[in-house]
């Protein structure tokens, strides 16, 4: 008995012991974004207070509230060895937290870092000052490339071209779509969109609607391209009405729209998972049943789409996949800043969920 009692008080001081090591363990910014599911870099951005960064309130606040709940103490910053090859990534015009790069920006920094180089990340606004002091700053830096991403323009492709910095775009603007030599990896939006709705009249649903983003941007206007090829191809009338755009912050009500409308529709082709999981939102609480009702698919498989009930079907093109696909024709410009430019697509896949499963 004696001996038994012994064990049990042992095993118990060696997990105290391996609770207080725990416990002592240095929370890391890469451990406060494992656990919120966002990218280190945002993180960093948040915790150390860095400005001109745009990050929403409650993206910011929920940072800040597990630091302090984990007891999270800055670390001394490290010096870069000298001579560490580094990589810019970019953001033009976009929030930090936008939720559709999120995984994007954690699979870059993961690629990067698997190559041994460090990533710069720089969140840029639109302006030609605001790219001037964006390159001024990676001019102290061994900088190997650059890699864009958003709102991408001439003005800054112009000025990477000037200063010979080999750059590589994800995705598809008119001034990337327009350039002559620029290279960038996208997603066939076009494509995405006719296997959307062709999906949903697959499922039996023949008045099918889309909401789409402002129609300056190229990728929304794609979007209707492939949705008419659909119904051309399939031989369904098109009716303009069931063709919406949504604004900023506007897709609930965009979605009500084409109920209040009087349209009859039982399909919705969302441009994106946020679109999607509003509208779904707004159609319930119009009395509508998803999908018995109305059947709705989106495009990029974030988390609010997975989480979401019901379940978003939507579609995606692999993160890491792009990741692979920009940073390999990057490294190909570096070693040879004259070579043809590329452009690649990465190819989507259907996951279906509980919004389309009747």
């Amino acid at each position: 008995i004696k001996i038994v009692y012994i064990k049990i008080i042992i095993t118990k001081r060696v997990n105290q012991m391996q609770e207080t090591t725990a416990v002592k363990r240095p929370i890391t910014k890469k451990y406060i974004a494992e656990k919120l599911n966002v990218s280190r870099t945002l993180v960093s951005y948040v915790l150390n207070n860095t400005p001109n960064v745009k990050v929403s309130p409650v993206t910011r606040r929920r940072i800040c509230e597990l630091a302090k709940e984990l007891n999270y103490v800055p670390t001394p910053a490290r010096n870069r060895p000298v001579g560490t090859p580094m990589i810019a990534l970019l953001q033009l015009g976009r929030r930090l937290d936008d939720p559709i790069y999120m995984d994007f920006l954690s699979a870059m920094e993961q690629r990067i870092a698997a190559d041994h180089q460090h990533m710069i990340f720089m969140s840029v606004n639109t302006t030609e000052s605001d790219y001037d002091r964006a390159l001024s700053r990676l001019e102290s830096n061994l900088l190997r490339g650059v890699i864009l991403v958003g709102d991408v323009r001439k003005k800054m492709i112009d000025l990477l071209e000037r200063h010979r910095i080999p750059f590589v775009v994800y995705g598809e603007t008119d001034d990337v779509h327009n350039a002559r030599q620029v290279s960038y990896v996208s997603i066939d939006t076009e494509q995405m969109a006719y296997d959307a709705t062709r999906f949903l009249f697959e499922k039996g649903r023949r008045h099918v609607a889309i909401i789409t983003g402002c129609l300056s941007l190229r990728t929304h206007r794609l979007w209707i391209e492939g949705y008419k090829r659909a119904h051309r191809e399939a031989g369904v009338a098109i009716n303009e009405g069931l063709i919406q755009v949504t604004e900023l912050n506007q897709d609930a009500l965009t979605a009500k729209r084409l109920i209040r409308l009087g349209l009859k529709f039982d399909g919705l082709v969302a441009v994106n998972d946020m679109v999607g999981v509003a509208a779904m939102g707004a159609f319930t609480d119009e009395g509508l049943k998803i999908p018995d009702d109305v059947a709705v698919i989106g495009s990029g498989n974030l988390e609010v789409g997975r989480r979401y009930h019901p379940s978003l079907s939507t579609f995606d093109a692999p993160v890491d996949r792009t990741a692979k696909l920009l940073f390999e024709t990057l490294i190909r410009h570096i070693n040879n800043f004259e070579s043809l430019s590329e452009h690649l697509s990465v190819r989507h896949q259907l996951i279906e969920r509980e919004s389309t499963a009747v």
